[in-house]
């Protein structure tokens, strides 16, 4: 009788967790999935949302302004991809596009090992493609008044 009992309330048990997983696995939500709308009902809580939400977009504004103006015409925008990297890298060349060579980008760059480098550009019979700049003293494609690169490990 004993026995029979420890069993009830083991399988019991057993029940009550399953239905524990179960319904955390419904609200379960994958890790990169957009976040679920908050519903705010004290006002005072509305408002510091608000108020912050506010300030980082003042905060984004002035980024922007400040990358603009350190952005001016006798500096360029470059934007290069790795291999392994799926991100792009940014930052700011000190020359006007149609001035920077590849020996400017290499000291940007400015890591060890041998590179292939494509740059963005634009083929009149393609239309975008990717061009292999060889010579340090090589003028570097614009595009859209900015640089943009894909840099490879030479491994031959």
């Amino acid at each position: 009788m004993k026995l029979k009992r420890t069993i009830e309330e083991q399988e019991q048990e057993i029940a009550r967790l399953k239905l524990s997983i179960s319904s955390q696995a419904k609200n379960f939500k994958y890790p990169y999935s957009a976040p679920a709308r908050m519903q705010v009902s004290s006002p005072t809580l509305r408002k510091s949302l608000y108020e912050r939400d506010a300030t980082s977009i003042t905060a984004h504004v002035q980024d922007e302004t400040s990358e603009k103006q350190l952005v001016n015409s006798n500096s360029t925008k470059v934007v290069y991809y790795m291999d392994k990297s799926l991100t792009p890298f940014r930052c700011i060349m000190h020359k006007r596009i149609g001035e920077a060579t590849l020996r400017d980008f290499k000291i940007l760059f400015d890591r060890p090992g041998q590179y292939r480098y494509h740059f963005k550009t634009l083929d009149p019979e393609f239309g975008m493609v990717k061009e292999e700049v060889l010579h340090d003293d090589d003028i570097l494609p614009g595009w859209d008044s900015k640089i943009v690169a894909w840099i490879e490990e030479d491994c031959s």
